[in-house]
Order: structure tokens, then sequence, then C-alpha cells
């Protein structure tokens, strides 16, 4: 089978994985491109990297090219940059049992069915060489491709226990890219859930993270409740949360590629602000990401309560950067009359804000207020505040109105 056709959106990654694997065959080594970029060629799907697997070991790899990165001494894998593009290039292996659940007791050198063998899933474990444009697959994840199932290498209690994290990646791919399990993957999945408990919480965030802003987030969670995989996620979400989280799965439904702060608004948005707040701690959330969602929920409690929405405001929703996920979420629930009107106090906000300076510099500065008699300390901040929030609602146009605002403050504020 040829699957060139299938790379043909990516001529650059594509031709300098080829160099690659051709100088590794000249120098008599075996190479093959692997992984998750053959599965999403067969799926004609966006390819994001493409990994190299080869006989060839660390210090020979080394040797053939001119730029490499140490990634995983203890694995044989390293990066080799071609035309600044990253490849990551591991030495074919077999892999012992895992005692910790996560990491291999023993790995050595191994042949090409020893490397499949250790994968997670057949359509993970095909191999090509494009210098003769040949697949091989020992394991059957071509006619799994075809026939649109995801089934585990081997026995899958065996791969999930090997690491716990591919019970996640299961319902990842298989809702992503719509496969069918075999009831025996279905109950390993069941059987040996409560291994989730063993994975860092920065796995956990990365895997959930993809499902949300994958292709089918709303497969994803529904079939995290259907196998009941989000029982021994509830450490992270508090186990009182269960039906929460459940709420709002239904809004997925139309989604597809949305960034990680829409769809984790979306997710948590029925969770208490100080739950959620715990729930990033423990997930080990960027601090970028958590200030992000928590001023998408507080924009969204502007618009949806009552009242008109000043320039002020529309400099604040402005100056976020999150007015695509706002407005987004907004369309989403048009249906409900409170978010239909949001939107359109959103659309109108916009309209009266446009030509408008964003950011404009203060008026009132620090030292004149201070030179105005107003001391140092939250009094400071409060008139600066103030008088800033008057300037972009165009209140305050001069520094002579700034200075009258400033006097009129301190009288109120006379002690």
């Amino acid at each position: 089978m040829e699957i060139n056709q299938y790379f043909e959106h990516y001529p650059e990654q594509y031709h300098g994985a080829k160099r690659i694997i051709q100088t590794l065959q000249v120098a008599n080594y075996e190479a093959y491109m692997v992984g998750g970029c053959i599965r999403d060629a067969l799926f004609g799907r966006p390819i994001k990297d493409i990994d190299i697997a080869t006989n060839a070991n660390l210090d020979q790899v080394k040797k053939l090219f001119a730029r490499t990165i140490e990634v995983g001494e203890a694995f044989n894998v390293c990066i080799v940059i071609e035309n600044e593009i990253s490849y990551e290039v591991a030495s074919l292996r077999y892999e012992g049992s895992y005692t910790d659940g996560r990491h291999p007791d023993l790995v050595r050198p191994g042949t090409l069915l020893e490397d499949a063998e250790r994968r997670d899933f057949t359509i993970n474990a095909i191999y090509y060489n494009p210098c003769n444009q040949q697949l091989i697959d020992l394991v059957g994840g071509i006619e799994d491709w075809q026939k649109g199932k995801l089934r585990a290498i081997g026995s899958p209690e065996e791969r999930f226990e090997e690491d716990s994290l591919r019970l996640l990646r299961a319902v990842r791919l298989a809702s992503q890219y719509k496969l069918q399990m075999p009831r025996s993957t279905i109950q390993a999945l069941q059987d040996c859930k409560e291994g989730l408990g063993r994975i860092s919480a920065e796995r956990i965030y990365q895997e959930i993270n993809r499902m949300l802003t994958g292709k089918h987030p709303y497969e994803a969670l529904k079939l995290l409740y259907e196998i009941d995989l989000i029982e021994p996620l509830l450490k992270y979400f508090g186990a009182e949360e269960k039906a929460t989280l459940l709420a709002p799965v239904e809004d997925f439904r139309r989604l597809h590629y949305v960034s990680q702060v829409h769809a984790w608004t979306l997710w948590l948005r029925e969770i208490p602000k100080p739950r959620r707040h715990d729930i990033y701690n423990k997930l080990r959330f960027k601090n970028i990401l958590k200030k992000q969602i928590e001023d998408l929920y507080n924009l969204l409690d502007l618009l949806l309560t009552p009242g008109n929405i000043e320039l002020a405001d529309m400099h604040r929703i402005k100056s976020t950067g999150l007015i695509a996920d706002l407005a987004a979420i907004l369309r989403m629930k048009s249906s409900q009359a409170v978010y239909q009107n949001a939107y359109r106090r959103l659309l109108a906000g916009f309209k009266q804000f446009n030509g408008r300076e964003m950011n404009p510099k203060p008026i009132l500065t620090g030292s004149k207020a201070m030179d105005l008699g107003c001391p140092k300390g939250p009094l400071l901040g409060q008139l600066l505040a103030k008088s800033y929030r008057k300037q972009l609602n165009e209140e305050i146009l001069t520094e002579d109105q700034a200075v009258t605002f400033t006097k009129d403050f301190l009288k109120l504020h006379e002690s």
C-alpha cells in the first residue's frame, strides 16, 4: 500500500524524514517512520511530528548527523534536526515488565517485532519506509484501520497495567478517530481504571486537555462517563463534583478544535470559584491559563448581568485577548435568551467602541494625584482606578477635568 499521497500536504516534514532514513539506510541500518504520523496520515488528519525508529544506537545516530540533541539516553532516543525541523529518532527496543505502572524495568535493543509489541495500540505500530514506499504491519494495525477499530496490542490488561495513561489515551483515540473498541478492551479499561491513581497530575492534565481540544470532545467526555473512568479522576476534581462535571458535557456536542481556555471554561463552569482554583493547583495548570479562564468567567458574568456595557468595559474585554472565545460561548448557547441578549450587547458594545484607542495613556498619574494631596496607599489606587475608568468612558477628557475629579474625590474621602 502506498501512503505518499497522505503526506502530500507536509512536503518539508516528509522529505526531511526521508533524508534521515536514507542516511541511516546507506549506513546499513534499518529505519522507518512510525507511530502517530502514520496513523494520522492514514486517517487524513494533520501531522504534528514524525518519529523515526532505527536499529542504530544513540552513538551511531549521533555520528551520522551534524545536529542532534539527546533526550532519552536510557531509551536510545535523540532529536535529529534536519532543515530546522526536529525529528525524534529512537532505537528499536524490547521492554520488560512495568512494576511501577509507568517505566519498564528492563530496556534493551530489540527487533522490529519486539519494538512493535511494546507499543500500545495496533494503529500506532505501523512502520513505513519512504525510500521503497513499503508499509510494515506486524500486529494487524492496517486491518484495524480499515475496519475502524481501536485494539490494544496483545493483552489489553497488560498494556493498560504497563502504563495507566493508556486508559485515557484509548478514550481520546476512540473518540477523535471514531473508532470502535472490542468488548475485551472496554472490559480491560474498567478493570484497570484504578491505575489512573498512580499517574502524575501533569500527565492527567495533558491527556484530558487533548480530549477537550480535540476533534470530538463530546464523544470523549461521554465515553469517560460511560466507562466510568471519571471516578478515579475525581481526586483531582473533588468527589462531590462528579455530577457537576457531567452537566456541561452536552455543550461540547457541537464543538470541534476549540482553544484550551474555551474548553476548560465550559467544562468547569458549574464548579464554584474556590473549587476551581483547587483543581487548577492539583492539575498543575499554568498561571496564564488560570488567569485566562477566570478572566473569561468574569467577562461572561459582566455580559450576562442586565445593564449597559460601558466603553470602559469594552476596553477591558478587548484587552484580555479572549474576544473570540467569549463570542463563541455566547453564540453556542444563543438558544437561551439570556445568552442571546448578552451576545447582542457585546456586538452593540463593539459598534460603540469602534475606532477608539486601546489602553490610552492615563491623564491622571500617581505623582500628579499626590501633588494634589492624595497620600500613598490604597486610597491612591482607588483614585487612579476610578479616574482611569472615567477616562475610558470619556467622562474625563482633559487634565483640568482630572484635577477637578481628584479634588472632589479627596473631599469625599476626608477623614
